[in-house]
């Protein structure tokens, strides 16, 4: 995979903004067949909190999205773009066009642990498009979940009190391993509305964990039922089908000569999914 042209723009960037238009209106139609419940409307505003919070604690770049050129199978060069929710910069570093990125982060607001996973895969992904320019092996990977309930969530560690979390890199940190942390969101909203920088309804916490509660109960119904070996069209009518929900998803990464970003085959595969 070829790849020139490495750089980060900033989320108003002409560029950035008309690729971002293009693909909302390709994708419009499928966008409004699916509801976005409250887990998928809580990530946004989860997402500018926790930049926020970081913010006043390391070094951020207001430019945090990769953009670069990739050879096609035409010989021919296409430019994609990715979204990295934050960038730190390196200490040293007062060029604002061009800054030199030292720590991803990629944040995730989920009930469920395996998003870290999915947290990691898409800072591989951008580590492998920017190692062309910068040295990987100064470009650290953080993957940040904000668990909505802890205690219904099989985490891999203890989510870190808010107040107690050092954001700085520890020194010992090896640069391939990717860092990872859980926080819990009901911390992090507190934060956001004593310092008045939530911009969301303030029960839309509420409703996300009280989605996460249902959402658990009922998957927990379903394994308890297999493991009886009950068949599945003696299942209460409940369990057959989840409400569809706009799924979570990455974000875009793809050229502009794609007709279908990774959100249209998402949201195409949830409505024809069964379960």
């Amino acid at each position: 995979m070829k790849i020139r042209n490495v750089t980060l723009v900033p989320p108003d960037d002409e560029g950035y903004r008309a690729h971002q238009a293009r693909h909302a209106q390709a994708n419009q139609k499928l966008r409004d067949t699916l509801d976005p419940g409250p887990l998928q409307k809580l990530s946004h505003p989860v997402e500018e909190l926790l930049r926020q919070w970081l913010g006043q604690r390391v070094p951020l770049s207001p430019r945090r999205i990769l953009r670069y050129e990739r050879l096609s199978r035409d010989n021919s060069y296409t430019t994609y773009y990715k979204e990295i929710d934050a960038v730190e910069v390196a200490d040293d570093d007062t060029d604002d066009s061009s800054p030199r990125p030292k720590r991803l982060f990629e944040f995730k607001c989920s009930s469920n642990p395996g998003a870290l996973s999915g947290a990691g895969t898409q800072l591989d992904r951008a580590v492998q498009a920017m190692a062309t320019r910068w040295d990987r092996r100064h470009l650290y990977r953080h993957a940040v979940l904000v668990a909505v309930v802890p205690a219904l969530m099989d985490l891999p560690h203890e989510p870190r009190p808010l107040t107690s979390f050092d954001a700085s890199v520890p020194a010992e940190a090896p640069a391939e391993e990717r860092l990872t942390t859980c926080l819990p969101a009901d911390e992090l909203w507190a934060w956001g509305q004593s310092e008045d920088v939530l911009d969301a309804p303030a029960d839309l916490l509420g409703d996300a964990q009280a989605k996460a509660r249902e959402t658990t109960s009922r998957r927990q119904r379903r394994e308890a039922l297999k493991e009886q070996g009950v068949p599945r069209e003696e299942w209460p009518d409940d369990l057959h089908t989840e409400p569809r929900e706009t799924p979570e998803t990455e974000t875009a990464t793809f050229g502009d000569e794609e007709d279908e970003s990774p959100m249209a085959r998402a949201l195409r595969e949830a409505m024809d999914d069964d379960e």
